[in-house]
């Protein structure tokens, strides 16, 4: 065979398999949400890109017992890493995170929580250094993903 019959070949087979792989997210509600929860990696952990953006904190932490309160339950948590902190506020190692009684909560492993300010839009008291935080939509469901835990000890 020829030079340029085996690099055509070559081209048209490269380019074949290009298109066969790929797959249009708007076509594929499957791969979409793939897409969406790839586009932020941190530390092998994958973060939900829609949740960070609604969110003013996003953080790792693993809770420190059960909540307690009426309507609210709070959550004593222990930080393991932040992803993001859009308040004026540097988080401190413990924090309080609250959600709706009648909502799910927290799960006892480590977890990826979504935080926005408490009570719910309340975005002019964040100056307050002893901020309180609430899961995004007050609820469990929504405002944390759960992870595998890691080998580390708290």
């Amino acid at each position: 065979m020829k030079k340029s019959t085996v690099l055509s070949n070559c081209l048209i087979l490269i380019f074949a398999v290009s298109i066969s792989c790929m797959s249009s997210s708007e076509n594929n509600p499957d791969q979409a949400e793939s897409d969406r929860k790839l586009s932020h990696m941190h530390d092998k952990i994958i973060l939900d890109s829609t949740k960070l953006k609604e969110a003013v904190i996003s953080v790792k932490v693993i809770k420190m017992g059960e909540g307690t309160g009426g309507k609210f339950l709070w959550n004593k948590v222990i930080i393991i890493q932040e992803y993001k902190n859009e308040s004026t506020v540097e988080l401190s190692r413990e924090i309080e995170i609250a959600h709706y009684s009648f909502e799910e909560g927290l799960p006892n492993e480590e977890c990826i929580v979504y935080l926005t300010y408490f009570p719910l839009g309340r975005e002019r008291l964040n100056k307050n250094p002893n901020r309180r935080w609430i899961l995004l939509k007050g609820d469990g469901a929504y405002g944390v993903d759960k992870i595998k835990p890691t080998s580390n000890k708290y």
